[in-house]
């Protein structure tokens, strides 16, 4: 979306990675309380998922390696739910994150089709990735 601010126009994203992954993380909150990752295999996830589901994470960009990918927008999320205390992790190897949230999550923002990309998204994480409840 692109904003007027005077003279100037800029873009803004509609939402920004860390709302995004937020969502996504919430939609699976309720079964899932941990979940392991190493930080290739989460971003190489994001990018193959960004083939699927381009509008929603047209805001994630990633180096034009496919066999590693990596993408400073996944990385900065994932830092800024950290931040906000919404992810924590308790292990030196910092492969295990677990998910502290209250309440589920909050779509009204988001289109219907975005709707059901962060539930689809989610769903895929969970299976991929989570552990326990």
């Amino acid at each position: 979306m692109h904003t007027k601010l005077g003279i100037f126009e800029a873009y803004t994203p509609t939402h920004k990675p860390e709302e995004i992954l937020l969502r996504i993380l919430k939609c699976m909150s309720s079964r899932i309380k941990i979940f392991h990752v190493e930080s290739h295999e989460l971003y190489s996830f994001f990018y193959r998922v960004k083939s699927k589901h381009p509008e929603l994470l047209k805001d994630f960009y990633f180096n034009n390696d496919s066999n590693f990918p990596y993408s400073p927008e996944v990385e900065e999320a994932f830092s800024r739910l950290q931040e906000y205390a919404y992810l924590t992790r308790h292990n030196l190897s910092l492969e295990t994150y677990q998910m502290n949230f209250v309440g589920s999550e909050n779509l009204e923002n988001f289109t219907d089709d975005e709707k059901k990309a962060i539930k689809s998204i989610s769903n895929e994480f969970a299976a991929k990735f989570g552990a326990e409840i």
